[in-house]
């Protein structure tokens, strides 16, 4: 008689997993007693029957993953996902520069004029205007060119499909960003126009049936223009159209950045700013952070991450540590009704101008946006950890432990100079103890997060007696009740009288930590000078006040922080390092 056991363990869909639990099943039956499956021809049907339920399993499994924003992992996937959120899914965007040039003649430089770049390594690139720029006395206005590998411009009317109102183009490099469509029709008056029709990318924009609107659409090999469907998406192309002009650049992506010397046959060429913003197609983990929150925010500016996700999908940035955007609510003090973003560049940066602009168009009427420099901060950690009860405690072991823990540092947590950075000491333990280290004495090492000191440490170079320092870390300082604690080096100041001084913090209370307190300036000899700014130790702000640090003079700064995970966020353009690493 036949067993009733269950013939497979669904919760094991390896190949083994699979392959044992038929192997089991059969030997429960009678029909089987004492048979020798691994020498049996029986044992290659449970093979086959084995391999074909595994493929299955990730067949289905990946079709499933596939079928899901967070897990797709196939950019056809993801262009697929992202069509009902509106969102185009990039490809590559090209590095723009600005220039200017001189000529001996006056005239016009036509739109797709060439420019020809060249790197350090002697590589050249093309750059187009995309439009007509005009010489006057003998120079040009300054003005903007965009790399590409081909400027290309057709009459696309010859090949349009008038049923699906649509132009498909098979293209894998294109910059969408330099798309332009120019549509010559024959008017009822029987006179021929020309006019640059609108790329529309808000899904939530009601349109009309006689705007001269189009939308992109990405597919898996290349993109499609598509027109006015049932009167719902704008104008329809008709029989009265005489071309349809389109224009793009194919793009090199990061390639054709940081080039600087440029050379063209209308004049010489001087460089105003340096190539730059050149990406390659976008990374999938931008796509999953991006498509959601431009669906929310339908081109639409209100909250941080509406602004994130149009300077992110608009090419201004090409991921989000590139950058960040915040609320004035968040600052100490508060600044309402502005929203501010900060990156690397230039506050007189081209692309700054164009970011303030592009955001007021877009945000809502009481809040304004403005441009902030970032301030950069350096944080350090420090790293204490025993070697486990199997480990000897030589100090061979000890480099090979210390030396993991650095690179480790080094390859998951370091960053350089980014927006929005954490570290948990927590999440590095984790990482220590996981699989992921194959070694049992680094794995078995004895860590906790007290083992941890995270601390600010910046030097600070006034450039005049009148500069002020502001720093909004949002992580709680270290200090102990009761006990002045210094936080500088001995510097030069303009209330000394020529003594060395140095900065403490002083709070006798766990409430005096929520107020604001005043940040005191000493001799280095222990004599009290006076106020000298603020701090709140709570929300981790300091503020040192003009004429503090006398100008030529300089001071290091080094503030513990109480957690063990920090986050800095606002302006802060950060750089998170490994300092030292201790055995016990």
């Amino acid at each position: 008689m036949a067993s009733q056991l269950t013939p497979t363990t669904l919760g094991g869909l390896e190949f083994n997993d699979i392959k044992n639990s038929l192997t089991n099943y059969l030997r429960s039956q009678s029909l089987f007693d004492g048979y020798n499956f691994e020498g049996s021809a029986l044992q290659t049907v449970i093979d086959l029957l084995a391999y074909n339920t595994f493929y299955y399993a990730y067949y289905a499994n990946m079709i499933n993953a596939e079928a899901f924003l967070d897990s797709a992992q196939k950019t056809s996937s993801m262009i697929s996902l992202c069509k009902p959120l509106g969102f185009t899914v990039p490809d590559r965007t090209s590095a723009i520069a600005t220039i200017q040039v001189s000529s001996n003649t006056n005239g016009k430089i036509n739109a797709g004029t060439a420019f020809i770049g060249k790197d350090s390594d002697g590589q050249s690139f093309n750059f187009y205007n995309l439009e007509d720029q005009d010489i006057v006395d003998e120079q040009s206005e300054q003005f903007i060119v965009h790399e590409g590998q081909e400027y290309i411009e057709f009459d696309a009317l010859p090949t349009f499909d008038f049923t699906n109102q649509r132009i498909s183009i098979a293209d894998q490099n294109f910059d969408l960003s330099t798309i332009k469509v120019t549509i010559t029709e024959t008017l009822s008056t029987g006179v021929s126009e020309t006019n640059i029709w609108t790329r529309l990318q808000n899904v939530g924009y009601v349109s009309q049936a006689s705007e001269n609107i189009y939308f992109i659409e990405r597919t898996s090999t290349g993109f499609g223009i598509l027109f006015g469907v049932e009167n719902s998406l704008g104008r329809q192309i008709t029989t009265s159209v005489k071309s349809i002009k389109v224009r793009y650049l194919t793009s090199s992506g990061t390639s054709a950045n940081s080039i600087s010397a440029f050379t063209s046959s209308r004049g010489i060429v001087t460089t105003v700013n340096t190539s730059s913003g050149g990406r390659n197609a976008p990374d999938l983990d931008d796509i999953r952070f991006l498509a959601p929150k431009w669906f929310a925010s339908q081109e639409r500016a209100v909250t941080v991450n509406d602004y994130k996700a149009l300077l992110l999908e608009s090419g201004f940035f090409n991921t989000p540590n590139d950058f960040n955007v915040f609320g004035g609510q968040d600052l100490t003090p508060p600044k309402y009704g502005r929203v501010f973003v900060t990156s690397n560049k230039d506050a007189d940066d081209p692309d700054v101008i164009r970011i303030i602009n592009f955001l007021k168009e877009r945000s809502v009427v009481t809040v304004f946006p403005e441009y902030v420099t970032s301030n950069p901060v350096q944080t350090n950690v420090d790293i204490s950890y025993r070697l486990g009860n199997t480990t000897a405690n030589t100090t061979a072991n000890q480099i090979k432990v210390t030396n993991y823990l650095r690179n480790l540092f080094a390859s998951q947590f370091a960053q350089n100079k980014k927006y929005n950075v954490e570290f948990s000491a927590e999440a590095f333990i984790d990482y220590v103890g996981s699989d992921n280290v194959g070694d049992s004495d680094v794995k078995n090492i004895v860590i906790t997060p007290e083992d941890f000191n995270i601390y600010f440490e910046q030097q600070i170079i006034p450039s005049s007696s009148n500069q002020e320092f502001i720093y909004n870390l949002n992580n709680e300082f270290l200090l102990d009740l009761g006990v002045y604690t210094t936080i500088s080096s001995e510097f030069d100041s303009d209330f000394s009288r020529g003594n060395k001084c140095v900065l403490k913090m002083y709070a006798a209370t766990t409430q005096d930590k929520f107020k604001i307190l005043n940040l005191q300036l000493w001799t280095s000899g222990g004599t009290f000078v006076r106020n000298c700014g603020y701090f709140i130790a709570k929300k981790g702000v300091l503020s040192i006040s003009p004429g503090t640090i006398k100008t030529g003079s300089s001071v290091d700064l080094t503030i513990n922080f109480v957690k063990k995970n920090v986050v800095f966020n606002l302006n802060n353009l950060t750089t998170l390092s490994l300092n030292d690493i201790t055995p016990l």
